[in-house]
């Protein structure tokens, strides 16, 4: 019996031509259908209907392969390369104007990121040289786990929005919801011990460092964009050295 797979269908199609673009039918293939073939580039696409189970299925394999979620999904002779502007640029052209939309979204998102870290710095430097003595009335040591206890939310509510969002299967969906709550109940629990302790910051600290290592482990290579993963990987390594710091200056006081 022939092998119809989806990879098999790539592959045959990457043989007459160097890029191939896969889409479902309702993808728009016109704007990189007309930028190859106004540079010259011979291309191909492969429409792939979402109607069928086993084809929902083969989808969802190569996303969790890949870790691209976007259609169209670009080949170049052979390989995976991800979206039109990742073509665009592996073959040395100009992304056309309109185009940068998705970049200027993870710019905004890295730029809010990093934005991020800033009450982290601030309290911690606070937390650093004053311990818990109140600084215009705030204790620096409860800015700096309250906050924390925040981000730990919302880093597990990413995970909520990707099972949600798709295409994950329907198994591992249900594994991403159900541990996506943990963070907040780590950041519940480190605020019932008390923001201004010690034990809280290690609580928070374990949260940060375990949640990343579920995070780059488990889904993050196959689900989460590449970009996302790095980005959180800087952002958890900065939280997390900044509650160490903190929760060594109390413990030395």
């Amino acid at each position: 019996m022939a092998d119809d797979s989806l990879a098999t269908r790539i592959a045959a199609a990457g043989r007459d031509a160097r890029v191939v673009l896969l889409g479902s039918g309702l993808t728009d293939f016109r704007e990189p259908e007309q930028r190859l073939e106004q540079a010259g580039v011979s291309h191909t696409t492969l429409r792939l209907s979402m109607g069928p189970q086993a084809n929902r299925d083969e989808f969802r394999e190569l996303t969790e392969q890949t870790g691209a979620r976007l259609l169209p999904q670009c080949f170049l002779d052979g390989k995976h390369v991800g979206g039109p502007l990742e073509l665009y640029a592996r073959l040395g052209l100009t992304a056309p104007v309109g185009t940068g939309s998705g970049e200027r979204l993870i710019g905004l998102a890295q730029a809010l990121g990093y934005g991020g870290l800033i009450p982290f710095l601030v309290g911690g430097a606070l937390a650093l040289l004053f311990g818990n003595r109140p600084v215009f009335g705030v204790d620096p040591v409860f800015f700096v786990a309250s906050y924390a206890a925040v981000i730990l939310a919302f880093v597990g509510a990413v995970h909520w929005g990707v099972a949600l969002a798709g295409p994950v299967r329907p198994l591992k969906a249900r594994l991403m919801l159900g541990l996506s709550v943990l963070p907040a109940l780590v950041g519940w629990v480190a605020l019932l011990a008390g923001p201004e302790s010690a034990p809280a910051l290690l609580v928070l600290l374990a949260g940060f460092v375990g949640w990343w290592l579920y995070e780059w482990m488990v889904p993050g290579k196959r689900i989460l964009a590449r970009w996302y993963v790095r980005l959180r990987l800087q952002l958890s390594a900065v939280a997390s050295l900044v509650l160490l710091v903190v929760w060594l200056r109390l413990l030395l006081g």
